[in-house]
C-alpha cells in the first residue's frame, strides 16, 4: 500500500482501522500469554511468530499513515497561512496609503530575509 496515492480521508480511515487491528492482534496475543501462564498450555508458536510478526508489520503501516497524514496536515497549514498572509497584503495595500504601504513592506522584507 503506497500512502502517497492515498486522499488524506482515505488515510484517516485506514489510520483508524489499522488501530482496531493493532488492538485484535494484541489482544490476542495477550490471550495467548495469560493462557500459559494459568495452564502452562501454550499457543502454537508459529501461530504466535505470525501474529508478532503481523504486529509488526501493523505497527509499521500504522506509523507510515501517521507520518504521511502529519505532512499533509502541515502543508495544508502552510498553504493556508500563506494565503492568508497574500490576502493580508492585499488588503493592506488598498487599505493603506503607497508610502505608508511601501515602508512596512520594506521592512518586513528586511526582517524576513
Amino acid at each position: 500500500m503506497n500512502v502517497k496515492d492515498m486522499s488524506t480521508e482515505d488515510i484517516e480511515g485506514r489510520i483508524g482501522a489499522v488501530t482496531a487491528e493493532l488492538a485484535e492482534i494484541k489482544a490476542q496475543i495477550a490471550g495467548a500469554k495469560a493462557h500459559a501462564a494459568e495452564t502452562g498450555e501454550y499457543s502454537d508458536a508459529d501461530w504466535f511468530n505470525r501474529a508478532n510478526l503481523a504486529l509488526r508489520f501493523k505497527g509499521r503501516e500504522h506509523q507510515s499513515l501517521l507520518l504521511e497524514c502529519g505532512r499533509r496536515k502541515k502543508e495544508e497549514r502552510r498553504a493556508y497561512n500563506a494565503s492568508v498572509e497574500r490576502e493580508f497584503i492585499n488588503a493592506a495595500r488598498t487599505k493603506l496609503d503607497a508610502t505608508t504601504f511601501r515602508i512596512l513592506m520594506d521592512e518586513a522584507l528586511a526582517h524576513a530575509g
